[in-house]
């Protein structure tokens, strides 16, 4: 018992050094212009696989944290919203994060307990890390800057003006598109593979 927790703490330490590598490298997010595409959501998928809903709810949060540091200067779009409201930017960059993380973990144990072998569990799971990930995204920024008018490289966009199907086309677009494909895929395969070699590694 006390090595299966040791192995749990090594993995969740391995998966948040992922989390950290990711955000603070051009790895893990992917910057044209002011667009954005992100990968953070991939470790995040693989610990809800591994470890379950409360490992996965701390790399959401992870996630957050570093988000919210993009906003520093790092991520145009960040570092508008922050000179607007720091408060709410710092609500929006974690709070859905965490979630994400969390129902990525509820949803991944929900399918497995129907789903004992196969791809559908992982692939629900993985699917929903970069979806939630985006809605929740979405919503809470409609929520907080409804009202405001964003300077983005030059370009003023008024989101006043917008309803909340042209906040998700402004926001995800194409590259939402992209960014959940890449990370279901991805995610899949490299979580059926450690949780087989988990099964392999664990005493029973």
């Amino acid at each position: 018992m006390k090595n299966n927790k040791t192995f749990t703490l090594v993995q969740l330490a391995l998966l948040t050094a992922i989390e950290l590598i990711l955000a603070f490298t051009p790895i893990g997010y992917l910057r044209v212009g002011i667009v954005e595409i992100t990968f953070m959501t991939i470790p995040i998928a693989v610990g809800a696989m591994l470890l379950g809903p409360a490992s996965s709810l701390f790399l959401g949060c992870v996630f957050g944290l570093t988000s919210f540091v993009q906003c520093f200067g790092i991520s145009v779009f960040g570092t508008t919203l922050f000179g607007i409201n720091p408060l709410y930017t710092f609500i929006l960059c974690f709070v859905p994060r965490a979630l994400m993380g969390w129902l990525t973990g509820v949803i991944f144990r929900a399918v497995r307990k129907v789903e004992q072998k196969g791809l559908i569990s992982f692939t629900a799971a993985s699917c929903s890390a970069a979806l939630l990930n985006t809605i929740f995204f979405v919503l809470f920024f409609y929520l907080f800057f409804h009202g405001a008018s964003l300077n983005l490289a030059g370009a003023v966009i008024d989101v006043s003006q917008m309803n909340i199907l042209d906040v998700l086309v402004f926001i995800a677009g194409i590259n939402g598109a992209v960014e959940v494909v890449v990370c279901t895929v991805l995610s899949t395969v490299l979580g059926k593979a450690l949780v087989h070699l988990q099964k392999k590694v664990l005493p029973r």
